[in-house]
């Protein structure tokens, strides 16, 4: 009973984690081009997710960037970030570099009949 628990918990998070960045993402999320950039600013704050570290949160964005635009292939991207004036580090804002996908088209070849 306890290890049903711990699972629905689980799922429950991860699924309240996974909404908060799908949000983040429509909310701050700026294209230009072949350029996307998401603003990693107040994070934290703004996905009340305090318990992730920045490393897992940048995989999570990624993530659903390229579920969320699937027609768009990631290249390339880059985390600027800043310093912090008593260690560590506070990132700005995840630029993505992207091209979009070629589209695929399928073309039926009719084979004659045997006579």
């Amino acid at each position: 009973m306890i290890a049903l628990t711990v699972t629905a918990s689980d799922s429950l998070v991860e699924k309240k984690q996974n909404e908060a960045i799908d949000k983040l993402i429509e909310e701050v999320s700026k294209t230009d081009g072949n350029y996307s950039s998401i603003s990693l600013k107040n994070w934290q704050k703004d996905s009340f997710m305090t318990f992730l570290s920045s490393e897992d949160m940048i995989r999570k964005v990624l993530n659903a960037f390229e579920t969320a635009h699937r027609k768009l292939k990631v290249l390339d991207y880059l985390i600027v970030y800043s310093n912090k004036p008593n260690g560590g580090q506070e990132y700005d804002f995840l630029l993505i570099h992207h091209e979009p996908k070629p589209e695929t088209y399928y073309r039926k070849v009719e084979r004659p009949a045997k006579e």
